[in-house]
């Protein structure tokens, strides 16, 4: 069993759709944590506060814009079996769907499984609380890019583990960023 943290971007709309499929897909017993950005918190500062609240031995990650979808019930066991197959292993991920993520689409179209990477994306992950902590130590900005993480987490010798049979809906950038992908004035 998982505690899992929402770090959100004023997003309602998403938000709730997230809430409601965790509703269908979470044991009884996991507490929530929905961590809201403000002028003063940014996405990394929400995930940071909500793991000072976790009191489980893994932690659940899921963005506001993304939801569990087509599960079996023990999802949850699979997302954690890497963890005790392999003490290395800092990240558990699930596998992004929708929205235009071609490096994505290449893991769908893998025979399913758990595989080793060398990147998570921060869209659905189960994850050791001090592990996670330790790599987004130091970084100040909001994450756009994944990479400084996933490099620190390898660096300190943790391993980080893809699972292509373990699929999560991401609207992506669009659900945050919309007006950010058009320009006002024609060239």
């Amino acid at each position: 069993m998982m505690d899992t943290i929402i770090p959100t971007n004023q997003n309602p709309m998403w938000l709730a759709r997230c809430l409601a499929s965790l509703r269908n897909y979470l044991p009884e017993g996991c507490e929530v944590f929905v961590e809201s950005e403000t002028e003063k918190r940014n996405w990394l500062d929400n995930v940071r506060a909500g793991l000072q609240k976790v009191k489980t031995q893994l932690v659940f990650v899921i963005q506001d814009d993304a939801q569990l979808m087509c599960l079996r019930p023990s999802w949850m066991q699979e997302l954690e079996k890497p963890f005790v197959d392999d003490p290395l292993v800092a990240i558990s991920c699930m596998t992004a769907t929708a929205c235009g993520y071609p490096h994505q689409s290449v893991r769908m179209a893998m025979p399913p499984g758990a595989y080793y990477t060398s990147m998570f994306i921060p869209i659905a992950f189960a994850a050791r609380p001090d592990a996670l902590l330790m790599s987004l130590e130091g970084i100040e900005h909001d994450m756009f890019c994944d990479h400084e993480p996933s490099l620190r987490l390898l660096m300190a010798g943790y391993k980080i583990v893809m699972n292509t049979h373990l699929p999560v809906y991401h609207e992506g950038m669009q659900a945050n960023h919309a007006e950010d992908w058009f320009v006002s004035d024609p060239i």
